[in-house]
């Protein structure tokens, strides 16, 4: 019962958060496979009075995510195309609590206490920052189960995205500890606002690459606190 009040307090948040929103962007990404078969997705991302939120939707249904000005999630609410709910998480100190319809667990965070897990759009402020890796922690959302992560930035380019050339922030992400070789993600962002631009990889090994671009953008992301200036200013 404990869990289940906990999750009706979450949903209640995020629609009230959805309800009074302050400025939002919204992020267009196309996703290619070895396949060829081309999806889409889009991001809306706006600032409240106290988090971020990001909201991802596809044709798998609707993410809501509710993060810090850093991007570090606090809550998360997944729904199906029927809006039916299929998971929630919400953090407490170091623990995060997950629902779903095959139960519920309790996920420790890893000692860096980063809880990053919209990937693209949630690392900006790693990315602005001058630290060069960063160690967080992700959830499973099959097995249900957490696992540690490390980002490394690889230098700058000029890519091409949405006919243009941006200046980029290449990084490098690698599953942390004796998994590290297994898998790794390339990504590029934003070096001016720390928007993801670019992902080359796929979701685990044994699994199709992917290319993930970005293919539209409405509104001005650097109104948005932490994607332009110092999230403590």
């Amino acid at each position: 019962m404990y869990i289940n009040i906990r999750k009706y307090l979450v949903l209640q948040t995020l629609l009230l958060l959805i309800a009074v929103q302050v400025y939002s962007v919204s992020l267009d990404y196309s996703m290619q496979t070895d396949g060829g078969e081309i999806l889409w997705t889009t991001w809306e991302i706006s600032e409240e009075q106290d988090y971020l939120e990001f909201i991802q939707t596809d044709s798998d249904g609707v993410k809501h995510f509710i993060s810090d000005f850093g991007g570090s999630v606090q809550q998360m609410v997944f729904q199906n195309p029927g809006n039916q709910e299929l998971l929630s998480g919400e953090r407490i100190q170091n623990l995060i609590f997950i629902e779903s319809p095959e139960g519920s667990v309790n996920v420790k965070l890893s000692p860096d206490g980063y809880w990053y897990q919209p990937l693209g759009p949630s690392l900006f402020e790693f990315i602005l920052s001058s630290e060069q890796k960063r160690s967080f922690s992700i959830i499973d959302l099959e097995s249900l189960k957490g696992h540690s992560m490390v980002i490394r930035k690889k230098g700058e380019e000029e890519i091409s995205i949405m006919g243009r050339m941006r200046s980029a922030v290449r990084a490098e992400l690698r599953m942390g500890g004796v998994l590290s070789p297994f898998w790794s993600g390339q990504y590029w962002f934003s070096k001016e606002t720390g928007i993801l631009l670019r992902y080359v990889g796929d979701s685990g090994p044994g699994t199709p690459e992917m290319v993930m671009e970005l293919g539209g953008e409405e509104g001005d992301i650097r109104s948005i606190r932490g994607f332009s200036y110092p999230v403590g200013n």
